[in-house]
């Protein structure tokens, strides 16, 4: 338990940062297992799905590559090759070793074992230490993305969860990283940690093997022991190893707020809501406007009515005593809201939102099937439905082929579902129904739509003369 809060402690940290959202992992590892059967890289996933990415997790199914396969690795926007692995699974010939090196997607690896001039010839050796107790790691690039909001201390940093597999980690016994960048290594300087690959440059020379895109080492994953390549890093370790896999899928700055919930454009089937977004990379605070007019919130600035007030938090609450609409959202109405992300600091601060909008359903039916104003609906058995209105308890439907007769009438039987059965009807109609809406106080008339059955004249000319002369 103590473990998963820790997880989504730090996704949520990273998140703030995150310009990842949902980009798709590809994970390739094996299907070792506790006696639980849960894989011993399961830690991995979580953490990643918990920071917003998409995780393909098929376990010892990227043993042998097909057409397939390698379509869905060039599709994703990150590999990630676990510890929870044989090496010799996944280079069986010379042919396969081409394959993996030659796909176009980048790719951190997190098991040394793959890396040897035997496997996949990114280091020119094979000597390999699963052991290094208390290990930390020495910063080479202290500038490197990987290291963003970590400062070591005098160069080290702690990594290593000493209480999982007793602080096992597997390492390869040189920091000769060839043609790539070394970035971290062991403390003792015998070891490679951290290093990286430029696309389209040899690994080390004489090594035949050049990769098609950015190629990362990243040792993590308990080593050796009984639960090989489960996560054993600690809370620097983990902000490394985020800042990563975000540096590897890009890591695009993103000064706007983004991914608003409810989403864009949302149906929401209360009168209240809490508002939540991500915030830009670079801000310290967010302005917030919130309005039912579309052009008023685009245009709103500090002294619009519409402005809400800036703070901290990334979430936001309307439809509550003490909040903006304190008697609730109305039914029926949509509603707009913008976030302006603020820092001081910047001199681009702030930086505009974009308009998002959510809107609560009406108190009347909407949402009819068949559509409004449908053509040719066979009249064999013909079934009504809708959409019930917002707190409607009861439904009373209309039905004919005038339409003030459907204008005009009462007293219908009230329904508990939002279907209803009109039987078959006659071809060459043109059909009106109406849905009206009680909540358990009030009835609210629904609008009158209209369809017909093949071989009639389009209703919509007709109804709208028809309502033009009113």
């Amino acid at each position: 338990m103590f473990r998963k809060i820790f997880y989504l402690f730090w996704a949520i940290v990273f998140w703030l940062g995150l310009s990842a959202h949902a980009q798709n992992i590809v994970w390739i590892s094996e299907t070792n297992a506790d006696a639980d059967l849960v894989y011993f890289d399961q830690g991995w996933i979580d953490l990643l799905e918990d920071a917003g990415y998409t995780v393909d997790f098929r376990p010892s199914e990227w043993m042998t590559l097909d057409a397939d396969k390698l379509a869905t690795l060039e599709s994703a926007d990150l590999i990630i090759g676990s510890r929870n692995s044989n090496s010799g699974n996944y280079a069986t010939d010379a042919t396969e070793v081409t394959q993996w090196n030659s796909v176009p997607t980048p790719l951190i690896m997190m098991t040394v074992y793959w890396c040897r001039n035997n496997r996949w010839l990114w280091i020119n050796d094979t000597a390999i230490e699963e052991y290094a107790p208390e290990a930390m790691m020495q910063v080479v690039d202290s500038a490197h993305p990987v290291f963003e909001g970590i400062k070591p201390a005098g160069g080290l940093v702690d990594v290593i969860d000493e209480t999982v597999n007793d602080g096992q980690n597997s390492f390869i016994l040189t920091n000769n990283v060839g043609n790539g960048m070394l970035i971290a290594q062991r403390e003792d300087n015998q070891a490679v940690w951290i290093a990286e690959w430029a696309p389209d440059v040899e690994f080390y020379d004489g090594s035949g093997q050049i990769p098609a895109e950015k190629r990362m080492l990243f040792l993590a994953g308990g080593g050796g022991g009984q639960e090989a390549g489960s996560l054993n890093l600690n809370d620097d370790g983990i902000k490394i190893f985020l800042n990563a896999v975000k540096y590897m899928t890009g890591g695009v700055t993103r000064s706007k707020a983004f991914d608003p919930n409810p989403d864009d454009g949302a149906l929401i089937a209360e009168t209240w809501a809490t508002l939540s977004w991500t915030a830009g990379d670079f801000a310290v605070s967010h302005d917030v406007y919130l309005g039912d007019s579309l052009y008023d919130v685009s245009d709103a600035n500090l002294s619009s009515d519409l402005f809400r007030g800036n703070q901290a938090t990334t979430f936001f609450t309307a439809g509550f005593p003490g909040f903006p609409y304190p008697e609730g959202l109305v039914p029926g109405t949509t509603y707009y809201w913008r976030i302006d992300e603020v820092n001081e600091a910047d001199p681009n601060s702030p930086w505009k939102g974009d308009v998002w909008s959510f809107s609560v359903p009406p108190k009347t039916a909407y949402n009819p099937n068949p559509t409004d104003n449908a053509e040719a609906v066979a009249p064999d058995n013909v079934t009504l439905s809708w959409t019930a209105g917002y707190g409607t308890k009861l439904h009373t439907v209309y039905l004919g082929d005038n339409y003030d007769d459907i204008s005009n009438a009462t007293g219908g039987m009230m329904l508990g579902t939002t279907t209803y059965n009109a039987g078959s009807l006659q071809a060459e109609k043109v059909y009106y129904w109406r849905v009206d809406e009680f909540d358990g106080i009030a009835t609210y008339k629904g609008d009158i739509w209209t369809f017909t059955t093949p071989g009639a004249v389009s209703a919509p000319s007709r109804l709208m003369a028809r309502q033009a002369c009113r």
